[in-house]
């Protein structure tokens, strides 16, 4: 069942790629990655009907990573697509309205915080109570989905899990929109240093969060550390998360441009040390 899964999750990031989605407008993106994302989801559902998992492990994995990463990519194109005609025209109203927009987010981030921080610090300790299935309703948590329940692709807090994605997703996307509509400021940085990053874009995205997850500047949140570390270094990430996600879920090694530095370093000092006097 998780094997399953997992190939119809990274097939569905594979035709999520810029390089997939080649439409003429932003509106044509959205609408065939809407699609692309439904389809995912039915499939996903078919699966749930058609197999059974191994383990609790499995089904938690399942409803607490793969269902909410693919309901997650559903709610962003959605709520592009869905505020798409409300975006002014003039420049300052567009900036006015992805400040506006980004307040939203931080609202939510703000009620839902304890949940996030659950998310975010790999707890596990309600894993079982949040993302194994019930066969009835759970009355407290059907504010946050009750248009939604279904206890054959749902959990408690699995549909929520989607949303703190969606808003992370929706988070990066509006960042990236004001930092164009200031002049693109890694851009800026590039030119000002005269160095470029020639390494794999992911490279830097695993050393992102490398920094983040260490807390190397504190407790800023990952939205910053990305926009720091990328117009440091002269680099744009059209969607960190995605690239975040992908990483994540590598079958072999997850870190392999961090694991590169640190055998290079390492075989640099050996050098250093063979021809030092």
């Amino acid at each position: 069942m998780k094997r399953a899964a997992m190939h119809v999750y990274e097939e569905m990031l594979r035709l999520l790629d810029p390089a997939s989605l080649r439409e003429d407008t932003a509106q044509k993106n959205w609408l065939k990655a809407i699609g692309i994302v439904s389809d995912s989801i039915s499939r996903l559902r078919a699966l749930l009907l058609e197999q059974t998992f191994e383990n609790a492990g499995e089904e938690i994995y399942f409803f607490k990573e793969i269902k909410p990463a693919c309901d997650a990519y559903l709610i962003y194109y959605l709520r592009l697509l869905n505020r798409q005609e409300f975006i002014p025209a003039s420049l300052s109203d567009k900036t006015l309205f992805y400040q506006q927009e980004l307040k939203m987010v931080d609202g939510f981030k703000q009620v839902n915080r304890e949940f996030i921080r659950y998310l975010s610090t790999g707890a596990t300790y309600l894993d079982e109570y949040y993302f194994l299935r019930s066969p009835t309703p759970d009355a407290s948590f059907l504010e946050d989905y009750g248009q939604v329940y279904d206890p054959v692709v749902n959990t408690r807090m699995s549909y929520k899990a989607a949303i703190v994605k969606a808003h992370q997703m929706l988070s990066d996307y509006y960042q990236e929109q004001l930092m164009d509509l200031s002049g693109s400021p890694a851009a800026a940085g590039e030119a000002a240093t005269g160095l470029t990053w020639e390494a794999p874009k992911v490279g830097l995205a695993e050393l992102i969060y490398a920094l983040y997850a260490t807390g190397v500047f504190g407790n800023a949140e990952l939205q910053r550390v990305v926009r720091f570390v990328s117009n440091t270094f002269g680099v744009r990430f059209a969607n960190p998360y995605k690239v975040f996600e992908e990483i994540r879920l590598r079958k072999k090694n997850r870190t392999t441009f961090l694991d590169f530095l640190r055998l290079n370093l390492l075989r640099r000092m050996d050098h250093d040390d063979e021809f030092s006097l």
